[in-house]
């Protein structure tokens, strides 16, 4: 299981410009200004705004894909480098090389490997939890097509990562995982994870939303509790 301590992870007065972008997904330059935040367990977060307004960076920052212009990024008070965020975060649907260095095993090897950082778990309970396809398993990532969401996910669960960030969806992309993203997202929160989920429509993820951050040029709006 993962770590039952809790967490508070904040972005304070960050500012950054960067591409965001998710390998066979999307790019987009986005940005944040002046950023604050904290972010805590057994949460799924919203993250709503439009294309290219501040959302999907948010994640991007805290999967350690980019060091942030300015500001500061602390994990219970503890200053945080991209590094340390690559160690407790898991970018839902990457498998990049730089990602996920073992990209040329299949789901079953990467999984056996992470298995030692999750205790009690197994290969089987996983399988079940995040409903993997067993006959999906002896593949690699960029070979199943949309189970990578999952998959990304159990492996990173299996590493024992804290939180969750997946890329920003528009209402057409949310609509096609809507069998896919609340369920991952709920199993995830109730395994003690945050779940940060950038969106540019609430339509299918808000009933599993706790908190949800309205997101316009780069900064928050409004936070509401659906």
């Amino acid at each position: 299981m993962v770590t039952s301590k809790k967490i508070e992870l904040r972005l304070e007065h960050v500012f950054h410009t960067c591409d965001t972008e998710l390998i066979q997904y999307g790019k987009m330059v986005d940005s944040i200004n002046d950023f604050t935040y904290s972010f805590h367990d057994n949460q799924v977060y919203g993250l709503l705004s439009e294309c290219a307004d501040g959302a999907w960076i948010v994640a991007y920052i805290l999967t350690g894909k980019t060091q942030i212009h300015r500001g500061k990024i602390t994990l219970n008070g503890k200053n945080l480098s991209p590094t340390d965020l690559r160690n407790i975060t898991c970018y839902i649907g990457d498998y990049s090389i730089k990602k996920f260095p073992r990209r040329n095993k299949t789901v079953r090897e990467q999984l056996k490997e992470a298995l030692r950082f999750q205790e009690g778990a197994t290969l089987e309970s996983i399988v079940e939890m995040f409903e993997l396809s067993e006959s999906r398993l002896d593949r690699r990532l960029w070979e199943i097509s949309n189970e990578r969401w999952n998959a990304t996910a159990a492996i990173g669960y299996a590493n024992n990562k804290r939180v969750f960030c997946f890329p920003w969806f528009n209402g057409s992309w949310t609509a096609f995982l809507a069998g896919r993203i609340p369920p991952l997202a709920t199993v995830l929160k109730q395994s003690g994870c945050t779940v940060l989920l950038p969106v540019g429509s609430l339509e299918h993820v808000e009933p599993v939303l706790d908190t949800c951050l309205t997101i316009n040029d780069g900064k928050i709006k409004k936070s509401i509790r659906p």
